[in-house]
């Protein structure tokens, strides 16, 4: 036993049982049981996923260089011969790694927050 459908299954057939000797209080108990499990459930696998995209972040930083004009390069993009360039402030607030895109002229513009890099 141990994991969360295990748990489900016993708490199912205590219910059952707890119908059978028409005791409403204990099937009452089990239902709220029931929906605590739940919620740990979810809660559980929005860490999981949290602790996945933390990792994914990690992974990303070690390849990221910021550069003095002040935008990001992957470094394994450039090993590819890949000139791609990132901004600095999304990365920096919100973890997204958001390439510039050409805009007017010889500028190149974040499509995420529309910073402009020249």
């Amino acid at each position: 036993m141990g994991t969360v459908m295990d748990i489900y299954q016993l708490v199912r057939d205590l219910i059952d049982e707890a119908k059978n000797q028409k005791n409403l209080e204990l099937v009452d108990r089990l239902i709220e049981i029931k929906l605590a499990l739940s919620e740990i459930e979810d809660e559980n696998r929005d860490l999981k996923k949290r602790i996945e995209e933390l990792e994914q972040s990690n992974i990303i930083e070690e390849d990221l260089e910021l550069l003095p004009k002040g935008y990001y390069i992957r470094k394994s993009e450039k090993a590819e011969g890949k000139d791609i360039k990132y901004c600095a402030a999304c990365w920096q607030n919100s973890k997204k790694l958001m390439p510039y895109v050409d805009s007017i002229g010889s500028a190149k513009q974040c499509s995420n927050c529309h910073n402009v890099i020249h």
